[in-house]
């Protein structure tokens, strides 16, 4: 602290001391009893000392110095002359401590930014000619739980000493762009500073710049509309939306029946004819909806082909066929096989058909051609897809590269596209004239039924409920007559004239034995010989006309064996009648009275939905 001149003199003992941050002290030490020429030009060096300067050095009182106290400033003080001190001036004299290290002079001054970063502002002193070693982008520390990093570095040396003002800021994320794509997905852009903050979903770019020493890295992720991760959890549904699509419904490929009537009153001539009916395939715009999923797999699962309650994926692998097989009448085989693409069959079913023997014309045909007396044949269809009507399938499921991610891993977008096929109410399987044909069917033809015979009435007691056939020819098949056939029967009176006949509908037959079960009973005169005949009743036709009450029905005329007389009343009372509507469901009925005048059967309760004219009606056996 010397000052060059023994005539200069400390005011008072003791200097003033003030304590700094950081274990600082800044002295302050003060001068008089000097003159004009004690600051001359010549002496002005000497006196004032040089910055930089210990106060231990040049000490005018052992050990009155500061360690390691630099001096700062010089100032010549003149306030005093007009009060204690009017004939010489103080000369002030500051210290503070200085190493060769940088020591934060002030608290941290901390403030936020607009995008809510911390930034802290230090500021620190050294000799002059010492240098930072911080780098900016790399130095940090821990502020209140929050890591700042170096953003700007400041030195001003005055040869006093060296002041380091940094600044440091939070790093995290300083900005965010987001730009909707198609079919759900957004792609966002963030940009971190200093370090990479979290994102959602995956990064397809990361870019790192260096700007004065600050970095800051832009990273581009792939988002739904809700902002999780397009591939969250491995799979995702980023939209789901509702179109109009093509579907084509397969064509329909039946085996009908349909009955050519002779004349209106030879029933037994009438012809049966089973062919094959086609309905044809048609396209049609229907409701679907399409689900868009972004994976990490490039595969289609099995359960894709399930989804949405789909009961699995529409893709007919085969389609219909159809045969028909026999001996014309000209006694030419024939065997046809036809495989349908585009057709499914609307049932699979084997129609098996015996021509009646010689001395009969033929009754039937099939596909069109005559049987020859007396031989089978056949007719059938089967295969194709099921009914896709009311089901709900998987139309398409597909899968295609969407993106690849920063680390050269690709995902992928799969669309699923679901629907539940309408129903085709209006869609006639069988022409009006004809009975579609539901399962498989052994025929041995009407004209079998329709013949005469006669026994003793001794054979069984009155009233009788049974008789034995006694033609040569009778069907081996039990109950082929069931519910199929009725008798007429005429007994004689007392003088052995015949009586009217009566008319019983045959419930059941026994092959075995001949025999046949009718109902009503028929009371007839003992000791008389009986004679009747067996007619076809047809079980399949078409109402006619509309019902005329919501529990009545009139039954095809001329196709049943009966022609419009009182004789036939009550023949079909307890027969069950089952009704196909024209969207396939079924109703069954009860007949419990039978008009055999207006053909007219009155059913136990009542049809729900009413019935539409001309609908199809089957007689169950």
């Amino acid at each position: 602290m010397s000052i060059g001149n023994a005539n200069l003199h400390q005011r008072g003992e003791i200097p003033e001391i003030v304590k700094l941050p950081n274990g600082r002290i800044r002295i302050i030490r003060r001068f008089h009893k000097f003159t004009r020429e004690d600051v001359d030009n010549a002496a002005l060096g000497s006196t004032m000392g040089n910055f930089g300067d210990l106060d231990t050095t040049g000490e005018q009182i052992a050990n009155q110095g500061y360690t390691d106290c630099r001096l700062i400033s010089v100032e010549v003080d003149t306030r005093f002359n007009s009060v204690s001190n009017a004939d010489n001036a103080v000369l002030v004299k500051t210290y503070e401590t200085l190493t060769s290290s940088f020591v934060q002079i002030t608290d941290d001054t901390v403030e936020f930014d607009e995008d809510g970063l911390k930034k802290v502002t230090r500021v620190y002193r050294a000799i002059s000619g010492t240098t930072s070693t911080n780098v900016i982008g790399t130095t940090n520390f821990v502020s209140d739980g929050t890591t700042v990093y170096l953003a700007s570095s400041k030195l001003d040396d005055n040869d006093a000493f060296a002041e380091l003002t940094e600044e440091y800021i939070e790093g995290g994320l300083i900005d965010t762009l987001t730009e909707n794509l198609d079919a759900g997905v957004r792609k966002v852009t963030q940009t971190f500073l200093f370090q990479e903050g979290t994102t959602v979903g995956p990064v397809i770019s990361r870019n790192t710049q260096n700007v004065g020493g600050l970095p800051t890295i832009t990273v581009t992720t792939l988002q739904d509309s809700s902002g999780n991760a397009i591939n969250n959890t491995g799979e995702n549904v980023v939209r789901e939306y509702e179109s109009l699509v093509n579907f084509t419904y397969p064509g329909v490929v039946s085996v009908i029946q349909e009955e050519l009537e002779a004349s209106s009153y030879r029933t037994g001539d009438d012809i049966v004819s089973y062919e094959f009916y086609l309905t044809p395939p048609a396209e049609s715009l229907i409701e679907a909806v399409t689900y868009v999923i972004f994976q990490d797999s490039g595969e289609l699962s099995p359960s894709d082909f399930t989804y949405d309650s789909a009961i699995g994926l529409w893709n007919p692998t085969g389609w219909a066929q159809s045969y028909a097989s026999g001996i014309d009448i000209n006694k030419n085989p024939f065997s046809t096989t036809k495989a349908l693409r585009g057709y499914r069959a609307n049932t699979d079913v084997d129609v098996k058909v015996i021509e009646p023997s010689a001395n009969w014309n033929g009754n039937f045909l099939v596909n069109g051609r005559p049987i020859q007396n007396g031989h089978v044949a056949k007719i059938g269809i089967r295969g194709g897809p099921s009914n896709p009507e009311g089901n709900r399938y998987v139309l398409s499921a597909t899968i295609t590269p969407a993106y690849e991610d920063a680390s050269g891993n690709l995902g992928y977008k799969k669309k699923i596209t679901v629907a539940t096929i309408p129903n085709r109410s209006t869609i006639e399987y069988a022409p009006p004239t004809g009975r579609l044909i539901t399962s498989s069917v052994f025929d041995f033809g009407t004209q079998l039924v329709r013949r005469s015979g006669s026994l003793d009435v001794g054979e069984f007691s009155s009233p009788m409920t049974q008789i034995a056939l006694d033609w040569d020819y009778a069907s081996t098949i039990n109950n082929d007559y069931g519910n199929s056939a009725y008798l007429g029967i005429r007994d004689l009176n007392a003088s052995g004239v015949s009586n009217p006949p009566t008319y019983h509908r045959v419930t059941n037959y026994n092959s075995s034995t001949g025999v046949v079960s009718f109902t009503p009973s028929k009371t007839v005169n003992t000791g008389q010989r009986l004679y009747y005949t067996i007619y076809p009743i047809e079980r399949f036709g078409s109402i006619r006309g509309k019902a005329n009450a919501s529990n009545k029905v009139v039954l095809q005329r001329g196709v049943s064996g009966w022609f419009g007389s009182s004789d036939y009343d009550d023949l079909l009372n307890g027969v069950q009648i089952k009704i196909t509507n024209r969207d396939l469901t079924t109703q069954t009925r009860t007949i419990t009275d039978f008009n055999g005048t207006t053909q007219t059967a009155t059913v136990n309760s009542n049809f729900n939905p009413p019935l539409e004219p001309n609908v199809r009606y089957e007689l169950l056996q």
